[in-house]
C-alpha cells in the first residue's frame, strides 16, 4: 500500500508538471500576441486558464510574490518541481484515502447484507 502511494503519488506530480507547464506556455504564447497588437482583447477561455495556472502554482507562487524570488533565483525549477510534488502527494493521499474509505465501507454494506468478502 505503501508503495502504491508513493507510485500514485510521482506519477500525479508528472501530471501537474506537464500540464502546468503545457498551460503556461499557452499563456505566454497568447500573451507575446498580444504584445505586439493591443487590440486583441483577452479571451473568456484565456482567462479561465489563467486563473487555472495561477491555482497549479500555489503554495510556491505565494512564496515568489513575496519577495523571496530575489534571495533564491537559482532554486526555480526545483520550487517548481516541489510545488508538483506536492500536489501529486496530496492528491495521491485523498485518492488513497478515498480508495480505503470505499473498500471500508463496501465491507461494511456486504457484512450487513450478510456476505463476507
Amino acid at each position: 500500500m505503501k508503495t502504491r502511494f508513493f507510485k500514485v503519488g510521482f506519477y500525479l506530480s508528472i501530471i501537474h508538471a506537464l500540464v502546468t507547464i503545457v498551460l503556461t506556455l499557452y499563456v505566454f504564447r497568447k500573451g507575446m500576441v498580444r504584445f505586439d497588437n493591443l487590440e486583441i482583447p483577452i479571451s473568456s477561455f484565456e482567462t479561465v486558464v489563467q486563473f487555472a495556472v495561477s491555482i497549479l502554482m500555489q503554495p510556491v507562487s505565494s512564496l515568489w510574490t513575496m519577495g523571496l524570488n530575489q534571495h533564491f533565483q537559482a532554486v526555480e525549477w526545483g520550487a517548481f518541481l516541489f510545488n508538483s510534488l506536492l500536489w501529486g502527494f496530496v492528491i495521491g493521499f485523498f485518492f488513497e484515502f478515498w480508495q480505503s474509505f470505499m473498500s471500508s465501507h463496501k465491507s461494511v454494506v456486504n457484512y450487513k447484507k450478510g456476505h463476507t468478502s
